[in-house]
This record gives structure tokens, C-alpha cells and sequence, in this order.
């Protein structure tokens, strides 16, 4: 019997040329399971759906850009209902029952230590914009598509305008997300981050 040993040069990546960092970044960038975020993406996708009684789905070709698509629960009438009966609807449904109290602090007083003086939620004044769903940035996809929807209202606008709206700023913001993580300069950040080594060429050293 005998045994070998093989002796390999390890480098940071700074210490990488710079056709070999290209390597790297490249390697990085068309790998696409070290992209953060996706099952927070999807669990916000799941709850505003849910919150809505939407049936929801979502597909990718690439693993980047993305589709979300809602459907209603609900008969088909509701999603067609328009102008003043669309407005209240999705007030009464999708708005009212996902508001947030807002939290405000007694007198606003800060102690010397630095503990602040009692909270209470409002039981009066409440808010669309404090993420209700999951606390996710994403959360942030539904008060805008209301938002945007109420700014553009008009006899003709429905219920299903609404939905669709949500969706799209739902695909809208995980794509976005995803194209962020794509850049050089996150990749690097990440590569630095966790302190990855490389062979000279830049492949990626997994501890041998």
C-alpha cells in the first residue's frame, strides 16, 4: 500500500489574481443556491396571499426573476366588482382586518438609564405601512400596490386590479432582490464576509 499526499496552494481572495477573482465572482454569480432571502421571500408571498384568501403562485426560469400570480378564493363576481364597491371591499377585507395600532410612548419619556417610559398600543389610530404579515421587507408590497391603486382610482378600477398589483409588486421586489446579489460588489462583499479561499485559478477551496 502506499500513500500520497497532495500539497495545494490556498489563497484569500485578494490575494487571487485578477483573472482568477473573475473566476471567482463568475462561479459565484452562476451558482444560483447561495442567493439569501428566498424562504423569507416566499413565506411573505404565503401570509399577504393567505391575508387576502388568494390562492398564490410563483415561477422562475432562471432563479432570479420571478412571477407571482394571486387568484381569489372568492367567487368571481368579487374580483370584478368596481369603483366604489371595489374601494370598499378592499377596504373592508384586505385593509381593515391587516391595519397595525400604532404604538406610542407615554409623555415620551426616557429614564437616566435609559429605559423608556411605558407603551401602549392606540386603540383609535392605526397604520398600513408596520409590516404586518411577516416583518420582511416585502410586507411593504401590499400598502404600495394600495397605494398606487387608490391614487389611480376610477370608476373602472377592481378588486382583480388590486390583486394584480400585489403580485406584480411581489415579483417586482424578489427579483430585485435577487438581481442585487448578482453584482459584483455583493458577491465580493459575501466572499470577503465569509473569509472564502480559492485555488490559484479561483475555484472555490471546500476544505480539503
Amino acid at each position: 500500500m502506499r500513500t500520497i499526499t497532495n500539497t495545494f496552494n490556498v489563497y484569500s481572495f485578494e490575494e487571487l489574481s485578477n483573472e482568477a477573482k473573475e473566476n471567482a465572482i463568475d462561479s459565484f454569480r452562476y451558482n444560483n443556491n447561495y442567493l439569501s432571502w428566498q424562504d423569507e421571500a416566499i413565506n411573505t408571498i404565503k401570509k399577504i396571499a393567505a391575508a387576502m384568501n388568494c390562492n398564490a403562485e410563483w415561477y422562475s426560469y432562471d432563479g432570479i426573476k420571478y412571477y407571482v400570480s394571486f387568484t381569489s378564493k372568492e367567487c368571481e363576481d368579487i374580483e370584478n366588482l368596481e369603483g366604489k364597491r371595489a374601494y370598499a371591499y378592499i377596504v373592508n377585507n384586505y385593509l381593515m382586518p391587516n391595519k397595525s395600532y400604532k404604538t406610542y410612548w407615554k409623555d415620551r419619556c426616557i429614564y437616566t438609564d435609559g429605559r423608556k417610559n411605558w407603551k401602549r398600543k392606540s386603540n383609535l389610530f392605526y397604520s398600513w405601512d408596520d409590516c404586518p404579515f411577516t416583518g420582511y421587507y416585502m410586507d411593504c408590497c401590499f400598502i404600495e400596490a394600495w397605494k398606487k391603486w387608490e391614487k389611480n382610482f376610477n370608476k373602472n378600477s377592481t378588486v382583480e386590479d388590486f390583486i394584480e398589483l400585489v403580485a406584480n409588486n411581489l415579483a417586482k421586489d424578489w427579483t430585485e432582490d435577487n438581481e442585487s446579489q448578482m453584482t459584483d460588489e455583493y458577491i465580493i462583499e459575501m466572499i470577503e464576509t465569509n473569509e472564502y479561499e480559492f485555488f490559484e485559478d479561483g475555484r472555490l477551496c471546500y476544505n480539503y
